[in-house]
């Protein structure tokens, strides 16, 4: 008995350290795994507000001059998302008014171009606006100007 008692606390240093080394190995590949699904989970998320924004342009769109609606933002919850934006409007006539821009860590992931039909999102001042999770919801507005549709922009924070 004292044998095999004796051997089991010799090879138990070792089968710690194997562990211990095994453990070392897999933690960077999972973690970076985790970090890759948390940024492609961001990119859908605003993938799918760009979608629904582009939705709503084409809709006032296509309704003419004096429509007006309300799009609510649907940011996902936790901190990972103060590293998500949306960047829309732009110069009247400009390639980057019909464009929106899904941002993750300060760089373009993915853009959503309205193109069918071609709409024109400005905003006052014609600057393009960068929005985060503190704001919740956009007023899209149809307006006609130098005989040009376009879509006029409004962000509506919270306080």
């Amino acid at each position: 008995m004292r044998l095999s008692d004796r051997k089991g606390i010799e090879g138990l240093p070792l089968r710690l350290m194997i562990v211990t080394l095994l453990i070392s190995l897999s933690l960077p590949v999972a973690l970076g795994s985790l970090q890759g699904f948390q940024e492609q989970a961001q990119v859908r998320a605003g993938m799918r507000m760009a979608d629904e924004i582009a939705s709503a342009a084409s809709s006032i769109y296509a309704s003419g001059e004096g429509n007006v609606r309300l799009v609510e933002l649907d940011w996902p919850e936790g901190q990972q998302t103060q590293s998500l934006k949306l960047r829309l409007c732009g110069p009247i006539g400009s390639v980057l008014s019909s464009r929106l821009d899904v941002i993750v860590d300060g760089e373009v992931s993915d853009q959503v171009f309205l193109s069918d039909p071609v709409v024109h999102l400005i905003s006052d001042g014609s600057v393009r606006l960068e929005i985060g999770p503190d704001c919740m919801r956009l007023k899209l507005s149809c307006l006609i100007e130098n005989d040009e549709i376009l879509v006029r922009v409004e962000v509506v924070c919270n306080a």
